[in-house]
């Protein structure tokens, strides 16, 4: 008689397998009657009269019974039934945890082995077609297993990929399929050949579905499908031998649009809401539906900025969302170690395909899109978020600077990449040729995680915000050109039509885009990676910052090889990003972020040796200027954290001056194409960062320091300013004329009016050109001339002003403008309608010159008058330009008395120094000549010989010097201490001047 154990798995057998060895069931449970199996069974147990039982014997064999003859009428595939079979065994091990111990350890061991049976038999059934199967079936193939990971609605609904018409029914009765059934199928056909076979068009159409769905569709479903099998590490191992992993690359490389739609990971990384460039501009249909354009930024939602707020959160959040799964799923493959080397090579060469994004004009089709880049970004960020704090350590020891100059890395550099102090492509080569890649050849995870992440950003987010203000111009441009066609054409015409359709595809991008690039948590994870940044390559730069103390200044020279052979974008990049944050997302500034850009912006500002690239340090004082503290700005909080360490943090107080006025003199010489224009713009932000630093009592003791210890580093920045001052005057005098005559032409009504529209319109589209360009002359010239007012108050620093270089010309650049500014007839040439909106302030600027005379009078009163007395080109011509500097400041009360009567002194001082001079010089007409300066000519009083041999005066020399530091005769590079004093020839001019001077007043 049988034990009741063996009854309890007798019946669980039955119900599991839903089969039943009696032809009259006793319970109303659903079975199948394997009459054959009955049989042999029967014949098996020879006589025995015993009830026939399943068991751990004879399951395999009721289980192939049950597949071998599929019964009419059941519409269940085999390999749903199987899949049933499995679900149905984990419910009753559950069950089994109410019998004792031993009877239950029993039970679980044959419902064990019912499992591992349905796995082995749906496996083989999957890949051989073991048993027989409908035809329907047949041709469902290996998808008959998505079709059971999709077996639930809701899961159906939300990959997209059951269609309405999908039920269990239709679909062979799919049932939902448990992880762990995925899990022992991997295990049990891990090695065998036909797995992959099974996963490939399971996978394609996963990725059918991820390139069709758009940020705001239902791509969950199909990211988290992927997902369950990418958990399964023999799964994920077997994707990544599918051919579809990865593309056979064209050339060295696998072309981008190839990479983002047809390997695995790509079309789930592409899934966004930017427009396809390749897409036409009049609104060819989205790829990606819905299109998030026209569903959130259409023209209905414009019309509410609530609303379209409320929609730009939402597609963000929406993002974030997404790059969250991605994030996800990336790791699935990165945490096996049987498939990391995979997953690192697909990231290796999404970056390596879209190197055109680089360049500075890219050719759209041979790049992927901007979600796709943004993604790869946002989830390489996420990937390196665990050691991006620099304080953790975590990083450190791992990031190799060998990795962007190793030719073997995974991850290649761009065509003809620029370093950040390195001559050419041959000498990064030599480098790593001298240091050799790491022992084994191999990087570590954190190094190649970081690095990848660094070329994402300049592949991804930075190029996005060059794209959003590209679409802010053209929308701005199409919309005058939309106003234009409407007011001759008519609105309804075919071209003002066509053009409302383009400004439209604009208006779509640009949204798309913002809501993308806003999002904060984005932005904030990436400028903690540029603060692990910071801190890397000053750990690099400076040996007490690379064993984790302050770095010293100033840094050591010649600067490490490894800093100097790193890409140029790690600068360029994280300048860009801090640029846009602090003028779109200033809030995100917080004191914690910006203390290690702080402290690297100081220490390298002004070091050439390490940066050779000025353009690159001034980006970092284009940051400092955005992040200045501003009073009554909208900033307020942010500005009043960042001006702690503005005021504060001791490396900062000590050299940041120093940092700033070298960089002031560094940026004259680029090699940008428009190095001019963005140097005076450069030159405004550095100049209004130093007027902030000079009212702080702590700097301005740097600023008498820096003239102490560096003085010639100040007199080359006095050299700068001088130099920039009449230039710009200069400039704004040749502009200022095209102004008046369109300003003429308005006020002569029949005139304006005898000009066609076109006309009209021609010159006031040009009027606004100059009106812009005179207001930056006018703007950056008063900056310098505050500058200059204020250095010229202390005395400390106002000696650098009597460096023979730079004093005579700095008292004839103040007669300059003084000269416009008070001489009536030069006056007239600056008369302007409404100055103040050109940031033209007269008054201001007589006052402020006349407070540089002052303070450099009052510093060293001779050599000044002299100085003044010397200036022959304004001064000389125009006598009387004091008398009318010392009127106008009494009528229009800009002084007071006291100091009005100190400049007249001065000016009587000035006045008898230049008769003496005059005297003096009647007497020297014959000058010797090799006495005579062959620069400036004159006679020579500290001659001095060049490195080609010539004899110039010292004077003359050292202020040619400031602006080119080559010796004029030979062009080689010449410094003031290569200058040689002429003893013998200075004795022989001083006895002459002795033998002038008796003669003179033997004459009488």
């Amino acid at each position: 008689m049988a034990s009741p154990i063996a009854k309890y798995e007798d019946a669980t057998l039955r119900k599991v397998l839903a089969v039943t060895l009696d032809p009259m069931p006793s319970d109303n449970v659903p079975a199948l009657h394997l009459a054959a199996l009955a049989e042999e069974l029967k014949a098996e147990a020879s006589g025995n009269n015993a009830a026939l039982q399943l068991n751990s014997d004879n399951v395999e064999r009721a289980l192939m019974a049950r597949l071998s003859q599929p019964p009419a009428g059941v519409t269940q595939w085999p390999v749903h039934y199987l899949i049933s079979v499995y679900c149905r065994a984990i419910d009753e091990q559950r069950s089994a945890s109410a019998l004792k111990p031993e009877a239950a350890a029993a039970v679980r061991a044959t419902l064990g082995l019912c499992r591992q049976l349905a796995v082995s038999y749906a496996g083989l059934t999957l890949m051989m077609g073991l048993f027989p199967q409908p035809r329907e079936a047949e041709q469902r193939g290996p998808l008959q297993l998505l079709d059971a990971m999709l077996a639930s609605s809701s899961a159906s609904a939300a990959a997209g990929l059951g269609g309405s018409a999908y039920s269990a029914e239709a679909q062979g009765g799919a049932v939902p399929v448990p992880q762990t059934f995925l899990e022992e199928f991997g295990a049990r056909f891990e090695d065998e050949e036909g797995l992959e076979e099974v996963l490939q068009p399971i996978v394609a159409q996963l990725m059918k579905r991820a390139s069709t769905v758009s940020l705001m569709g239902d791509y969950q479903g199909a990211i988290n499908l992927l997902a369950r099998l990418a958990l399964v590490k023999p799964l994920a191992k077997a994707l990544t031998r599918l051919p579809c992993w990865q593309p056979q690359p064209v050339g060295r490389q696998v072309p981008a649009h190839a990479l983002e739609h047809q390997s695995l990971l790509g079309p789930f990384f592409g899934i966004s809401c930017t427009y396809q460039k390749a897409q036409g501009v009049l609104g060819a249909p989205q790829q990606r539906q819905p299109d998030v354009g026209q569903m959130c930024f259409g023209r209905a939602v414009r019309s509410n900025p609530v609303s379209l707020r409320s929609n730009l959160q939402a597609v963000g959040a929406a993002s974030k969302g997404v790059q969250g799964l991605l994030h996800q799923l990336l790791m699935l493959f990165l945490k096996n170690q049987d498939t990391r080397e995979a997953a690192l090579d697909w990231l290796a060469a999404a970056l390596n395909a879209n190197l055109e994004r680089c360049k500075m004009q890219p050719d759209p089709a041979k790049s992927a899109s901007d979600g796709f880049m943004v993604n790869l970004a946002g989830v390489l960020l996420r990937v390196c978020e665990p050691f991006l704090d620099p304080l953790s350590g975590k990083a450190w020891g791992k990031l190799d600077p060998r990795y962007t100059s190793d030719p073997s890395a995974r991850m290649r550099s761009a065509p003809e990449e620029t370093r950040l102090n390195a001559e050419s492509a041959s000498q990064v080569s030599a480098w790593f040729k001298s240091v050799g890649p790491p022992p084994d050849g191999k990087y570590h995870f954190v190094c190649e995680c970081f690095f990848m992440a660094a070329r994402a950003l300049q592949l991804g987010l930075l190029p996005g915000f060059d794209s959003l203000e590209h679409f802010e111009r053209e929308v701005a441009f199409n919309e005058a050109a939309l106003q234009q066609q409407t007011a001759q054409l008519g609105p309804d015409s075919q071209q003002a039509r066509l053009m409302d359709n383009m400004l439209e595809w604009f208006r779509l991008r640009r949204h798309c885009l913002a809501a993308l690039l806003e999002d904060d948590s984005l932005l904030g994870t990436a400028l903690d990676f540029y603060r692990l940044s910071s801190a890397f390559l000053l750990r690099l730069a400076s040996p007490d910052a690379a064993v984790g103390g302050p770095p010293s200044l100033p840094l050591p020279e010649p600067p490490a090889p490894a800093f100097c052979m790193l890409p140029e974008y790690f600068l360029e990049n994280q300048g860009d990003l801090l640029k846009w944050v602090t003028e779109q997302r200033h809030e995100l500034l917080e004191a914690r972020r910006m203390e290690e850009f702080m402290v690297f912006f100081t220490c390298l500002m002004g070091a050439r040796s390490y940066v050779k690239n000025a353009y690159l340090r001034a980006q970092m004082a284009d940051v400092l200027y955005t992040c200045m503290p501003r009073q009554g700005s909208s900033r307020d909080a942010a500005s009043r954290e960042l001006a702690v360490l503005f005021e504060v943090h001791p490396l900062v107080v000590r050299h940041i001056v120093g940092s700033l006025v070298q960089l002031y003199i560094d940026v004259e010489l680029t090699d940008r194409h428009n190095a001019y224009y963005e140097k005076f713009n450069n030159r405004y932000h550095f100049g209004v960062v130093l007027s902030y630093l000079w009212n702080l009592p702590q700097h301005r003791a740097s600023w008498r320091l820096l003239a102490q210890q560096q003085p010639s580093v100040v007199v080359q920045f006095i050299h700068m300013l001088l130099n920039d001052s009449q230039i710009l005057l200069q400039n704004a005098l040749e502009t200022l004329p095209k102004v008046q005559e369109t300003e003429r032409l308005q006020a002569d009504a029949a005139a304006w009016a005898r000009l066609t529209p076109e006309q009209q319109a021609e010159k006031l589209r040009d009027m606004k050109k100059y009106q812009g360009e005179l207001k930056s002359y006018f703007t950056l010239a008063g900056m310098i001339i505050q500058l200059m007012q204020l250095t010229a108050d202390d005395r400390d620093v106002a000696a650098c002003y009597f460096d023979p270089a730079v004093q005579n010309r700095t008292a004839k650049i103040i007669d300059f403008f003084l000269k416009y500014l008070t001489v009536p007839e030069a006056r007239k040439r600056l008369k302007i309608k409404d100055p103040e909106q050109y940031s033209w302030h007269p008054k201001q600027l007589i006052t402020q010159l006349a407070h540089i005379h002052l303070s450099l009078y009052r510093a060293r009163s001779q050599e000044w008058v002299q100085a003044v007395a010397a200036d022959s080109d304004y001064l000389g011509r125009f006598p009387q330009l004091f008398t009318e500097l010392l009127s106008l400041l009494r009528d229009l009360g800009l002084l007071p008395a006291s100091d009005i009567a100190e400049l007249q002194t001065m000016l009587g001082e000035v006045n008898r120094c230049k008769a003496s001079a005059a005297q003096e010089e009647e007497a020297f007409e014959d000058v010797p000549e090799d006495f005579e300066d062959p620069l400036l000519g004159g006679l020579m009083r500290d001659p001095v010989r060049l490195p080609s041999g010539m004899v110039v005066e010292r004077s003359s020399i050292a202020q040619q010097l400031l602006t080119d530091p080559r010796d004029p005769y030979n062009r080689q590079p010449c410094a003031v201490e290569d200058l040689h004093p002429v003893p013998e020839l200075r004795a022989r001019i001083e006895a002459w001047l002795r033998e002038q001077r008796s003669k003179r007043m033997e004459t009488g």
